[in-house]
């Protein structure tokens, strides 16, 4: 009997190692598994369970994460048009927190880059008479046969994955889930420059000024010069006045996406009062810019689509879309035009 009860705890104390063996190897072979598998990821980041805008800390990745080389499985026309968009510059500038997340690139895309958009640069918008004023959605331009060339390669390449991504490294944000919205700017009217804030659809927004030189520096030194801002006044900015010439860029994240207040923003306008001033000519003050927005919804009628001041809605028809929404996705609802999905 003595010898039986030692022959069984020498059993139960080998199945004891034996157990504990398997358990280290199985929780070793998980463990390589996902190394792998993040390694494959292209930002780095497995995310589980997120839906909308991140907060900061979600891409928790680290500087030197965030200048190596992204979108590495892009096709070749993308890359090509993001040939002139200087991706490395916008990873690696500083982002400012102060009064809200922002990051300004001098030189975004090069002279000639900006001499060939210009070229082909819409005409009406160039003339006050022709304008309007505001910001003039792609879709309405294109209408009016008035995009293409280097111009409309631009637009594609601001539109791109590629940027997408190096939005989403810089700010730390995911913006898989938003509409692109692309508008354009030609000159400054009398109204352009009012203070005001975004609401919360859009998320990031980004600047790029297409001026080759600024002509308006005697004339006014910070007139058209867009400055972020504590509070709605212009004397409360906490950053200098940006150059908004040359192919420069300014991105900002809206903090009212994130259920924040903020985000004013707005410029010095110039006089209309001014007989020799530019607002007194019919070229007015040039100021040429290409806006997107990263939006978590869109309209789905502008201002072109009014009638005799009254909107043409069906009955039943939603104002607003958003990029989960089913017909979206399947392409069944047409999108207002300018409006791309951010991932399709």
């Amino acid at each position: 009997k003595k010898k039986n009860r030692r022959r069984r705890r020498r059993r139960r104390r080998m199945h004891h190692v034996f157990y504990r063996f398997l358990m280290f190897f199985f929780a070793l072979f998980a463990l390589i598994t996902i190394t792998r598998t993040t390694k494959k990821t292209t930002t780095g980041t497995i995310i589980i369970g997120f839906t909308g805008p991140a907060v900061d800390d979600v891409f928790a990745d680290s500087d030197a994460t965030r200048s190596n080389n992204i979108n590495d499985n892009s096709n070749t026309n993308e890359k090509e048009l993001c040939s002139s968009l200087r991706i490395d510059d916008l990873i690696n500038a500083k982002v400012s927190s102060k009064p809200f997340k922002h990051v300004y690139v001098k030189g975004f895309i090069s002279k000639e880059c900006v001499r060939k958009v210009n070229r082909d640069f819409p005409e009406s918008l160039k003339r006050i008479s022709t304008y309007g004023g505001g910001n003039i959605d792609e879709g309405a331009l294109r209408k009016r046969n008035e995009i293409g060339g280097h111009f409309e390669a631009f637009l594609d390449a601001m539109a791109s994955a590629t940027l997408r991504e190096a939005f989403e490294r810089v700010f730390r944000t995911d913006l898989s889930n938003t509409f692109i919205r692309s508008t354009i700017r030609g000159v400054a009217t009398k109204e352009d420059g009012r203070i005001h804030a975004d609401d919360a659809s859009k998320v990031v927004t980004a600047l790029v000024y297409l001026n080759e030189e600024w002509p308006h520096e005697s004339e006014c030194g910070e007139c058209g010069k867009l400055q972020l801002l504590a509070r709605r006044d212009l004397r409360s900015n906490s950053t200098p006045a940006n150059d908004a010439y040359g192919g420069n860029l300014l991105a900002f994240l809206n903090p009212a996406a994130f259920g924040k207040n903020g985000g004013f923003h707005g410029f010095k306008k110039f006089s209309s009062t001014r007989k020799d001033g530019c607002l007194s000519q019919d070229a007015g003050c040039e100021r040429k810019m290409v806006q997107i927005n990263y939006q978590t919804r869109v309209k789905l009628f502008g201002d072109d689509e009014k009638k005799n001041g009254r909107r043409r809605k069906k009955k039943n028809q939603q104002d607003f879309v958003r990029p989960n929404d089913p017909r979206v996705r399947d392409g069944s609802l047409e999108l207002p035009g300018g409006v791309r999905l951010a991932i399709v």
